[in-house]
């Protein structure tokens, strides 16, 4: 009886785990995550090494990227994602360091197969001769779901 029990209390647990995991809300923190520690580059770190976050940016991505709040008209837009993964390859190469870091998550919605993370983050990124962006931001991801899970199609982020 009581291996019945424990069996049956660690497939409770399993089920309950497995649930929280996979559900949605959760899958775009973990993709928001991942996001962020991609653009996270060490000071000193080899080029070499840096551009090899562009592999888990590019699942990352969608096929068309809209960025909005860079600052440098340039920058905002619409791109391919072969254009956002040469703009981080770019900034990859040129910046001395970068860190974007979740303060905290503002909000997580769904609708279908689109999802939304507004979340609040640390970000500095010092480039050779300037400092880019310094302080808490304000950021919203939008997120789309295809055969092959969750990609970026929007990031808007401005300083707080």
């Amino acid at each position: 009886m009581k291996r019945l029990i424990v069996g049956a209390g660690v497939l409770l647990v399993t089920v309950g785990f497995l649930v929280w995991w996979f559900h949605p809300d959760h899958v775009l923190k973990r993709r928001t995550r991942s996001l962020l520690d991609t653009l996270t580059l060490a000071e000193g770190a080899g080029t070499a090494a840096r551009n090899l976050k562009a592999y888990p940016l590019n699942r990352l991505l969608a096929a068309q990227v809209e960025l909005v709040g860079t600052g440098d008209r340039r920058a905002d837009g619409v791109f391919s994602r072969s254009e956002v993964e040469s703009g981080f390859s770019w900034l990859a190469t040129n910046a001395r360091s970068s860190s974007v870091v979740v303060r905290r998550f503002e909000a997580v919605t769904r609708d279908g197969d689109r999802g939304e993370v507004r979340v609040v983050v640390d970000a500095r990124v010092q480039l050779r001769d300037a400092v880019a962006l310094d302080g808490p931001h304000d950021v919203r991801l939008g997120w789309v779901r295809g055969d092959d899970g969750w990609r970026l199609e929007s990031a808007e982020w401005r300083p707080r």
